[in-house]
């Protein structure tokens, strides 16, 4: 069973828009002004994304912010 099957829909489509854009946690935390371990914590399902947090992530992986919805 894959790991991705348990996660929340974000947590999928965060961590596949980044690697789509061939960008490290490291990178995208930096343009997202966060620590490399809070997006970490995002894409695991241990932080839950503020509406401010989806419109800067959508900003920075070049989508929109309904792809979270």
């Amino acid at each position: 069973m894959s790991k991705s099957r348990n996660l929340p829909k974000q947590c999928v489509i965060i961590k596949g828009l980044r690697g789509r854009e061939g960008l490290s946690q490291k990178q995208l935390a930096k343009k997202l002004n966060m620590s490399p371990s809070t997006l970490s914590r995002m894409e695991t399902g241990k932080k839950v994304l503020s509406s401010k947090v989806i419109k800067k992530m959508a900003k920075a992986l070049k989508t929109k912010s309904k792809m979270f919805d």
